[in-house]
């Protein structure tokens, strides 16, 4: 029988195949792109930085990490995430004004943040993890094709120039993380979970970290947030940022997991991200504790930590 926590490492696995099979497959649907890593805490993918006809670094392929059973979020306002693939067209946009009653609800408008354009692939409606890895790396292949064909479409519409700021009418600058093939398996259903299991264990990370960090350093927390850096394709995490502490603007530390070692609990320094303790959570079978057993786990590895 397979284990909580074995369940977390295949499903880590089957992450690291999805996104290494959809960086194969956009060279293929894509001919003669260029495009590069972009993700953070709530989302993961590649950013088309030129493409065709399609404005410079204002399109995205990705995934947002998340509950794939929740439809809509705590505003009521619809949700894709952990489940969908998502082709789309995004920026920070603070002036945009809804056109219409549903840009809002429907998360076309959100915040500062405008999304005028948006194709998905529901990856278990459509079957997808029943798909062997062939199959699976086809339909992804031709799910890019036809949203890339449907975004030139948008792209030279006579709507998006009514719609879209002059500002953004012809892309943007970007700064280039290239991405690097690499080999992958066919991706199974524990895609499905394994968002869920990693954010139940930074949000009992964070209430610990909340708790203990004062009485270990003797300094107050002055906040913990996610990375939200678009650079950080590479790992997922939260940054801790003390009351006076080594940086007035910048937090000062870091504790993630990184994509290449999803086993690995890392607690660094914000400032070079030197590893400072670090936590195995298949060795240590984390996620089949009971929730005692958990905190005083990551009790335990927070002292550590903190203590070096």
């Amino acid at each position: 029988m397979t284990t909580k926590s074995e369940e977390y490492l295949l499903g880590m696995k089957s992450v690291n195949s999805f996104f290494a099979m959809l960086d194969d497959a956009m060279r293929f649907a894509l001919p003669g792109a260029q495009y590069s890593k972009s993700g953070a805490y709530v989302w993961r993918g590649y950013q088309i930085n030129k493409y065709d006809e399609l404005a410079p670094n204002l399109y995205y392929v990705q995934i947002y990490p998340g509950d794939p059973l929740t439809f809509t979020d705590d505003s009521g306002r619809i949700s894709n995430a952990g489940r969908e693939l998502v082709f789309m067209e995004s920026y920070e946009d603070p002036h945009h004004k809804p056109v219409d009653e549903f840009e809002e609800p429907l998360c076309v408008k959100t915040g500062s943040y405008y999304y005028p354009f948006q194709v998905s692939l529901d990856l278990y409606r459509s079957r997808f993890f029943l798909l062997n890895k062939e199959e699976q790396y086809k339909f992804l292949k031709n799910f890019l094709k036809y949203a890339a064909q449907s975004a030139l479409l948008w792209q030279k519409s006579e709507s998006r120039k009514n719609v879209t700021n002059t500002s953004f009418l012809n892309g943007k600058s970007s700064f280039y993380d290239l991405v690097h093939l690499q080999d992958y398996d066919q991706v199974d259903l524990n895609f499905m979970t394994v968002w869920n299991k990693q954010h139940y264990l930074f949000d009992l990370l964070v209430n610990l970290l909340n708790e203990l960090v004062p009485s270990i350093l003797g300094k107050e927390v002055e906040w913990i947030r996610f990375n939200s850096s678009v650079r950080n394709f590479d790992f997922r995490g939260y940054r801790l940022k003390l009351v006076d502490g080594i940086d007035d603007d910048a937090a000062d530390y870091l504790w993630a997991i990184y994509f290449d070692k999803p086993a690995i609990l890392k607690c660094q320094y914000m400032e070079n991200k030197k590893t400072i303790y670090t936590y195995d959570l298949v060795d240590h079978h984390f996620f089949d504790l009971n929730l005692d057993h958990q905190k005083s786990e990551l009790s335990k590895f927070i002292r550590k930590s903190l203590a070096s």
